[in-house]
């Protein structure tokens, strides 16, 4: 296993895209005129300190639908499906930062509809700070689609370990709460394949 790496994310290289923020936003989105979003844009930007902090595993088969990343088998025929066709992968963590979540709850003390549009329009800046940082790390080599703890059967339980493996406590200061859900709340752990003929050793 390799170190673990650490990067910062400048919020002005973060573009959510238009999709997202609609899906995030829901039946609401056709409701919020643009000019708002772009204020809750505006608003929200200077209040995000991200950063993504990863490490490279290999993949070990311990069984049908079954897969070690270093921290014992994970019995998930989903995430062993996700990662067919590597023998490493990365498993990260990416945050916003706690600022965002200080920033959503002052706003909704003022505006609760403020604080909606923030909030979807955060959740989208999260994935494209997920996003983002794919690129940082993969560059345009080929690679499996993120899968995080709780998406289909690979269990939630399994965050603790994520967050262990990735230092994401002290490097990204996210911590878990009840159910396993994460704080600062626009955060996002997640396991990517290294498609075979790809694998770096470096």
């Amino acid at each position: 296993m390799t170190p673990v790496s650490y990067f910062q994310i400048s919020a002005e290289a973060l573009v959510p895209s238009r999709r997202e923020i609609g899906a995030r936003l829901g039946s609401h989105g056709r409701e919020v005129p643009e000019e708002l979003i772009e204020k809750a844009r505006d608003d929200l930007v200077p209040h995000i300190r991200a950063g993504c902090s990863f490490v490279r595993v290999p993949v070990t088969r311990t069984g049908e639908g079954a897969v070690d990343l270093g921290f014992g088998p994970i019995e998930s025929r989903d995430l062993a499906s996700c990662l067919e066709g590597c023998s490493r992968a990365v498993v990260s963590a990416v945050t916003l930062g706690s600022e965002v979540d200080r920033y959503l709850l002052r706003l909704g003390a003022v505006s609760p509809a403020g604080q909606f549009t923030a909030d979807a329009l955060a959740s989208a800046y999260a994935e494209a700070a997920c996003d983002y940082s794919e690129k940082i790390i993969f560059g345009d080599a080929p690679r499996s689609f993120r899968f995080s703890p709780g998406y289909g059967d690979f269990p939630l339980s399994f965050q603790p370990d994520v967050l262990r493996l990735t230092d994401a406590g002290r490097r990204l200061g996210i911590t878990l709460g009840r159910s396993f859900l994460m704080s600062p709340s626009k955060s996002v752990t997640s396991v990517t394949g290294i498609k075979d003929e790809n694998v770096d050793e470096t």
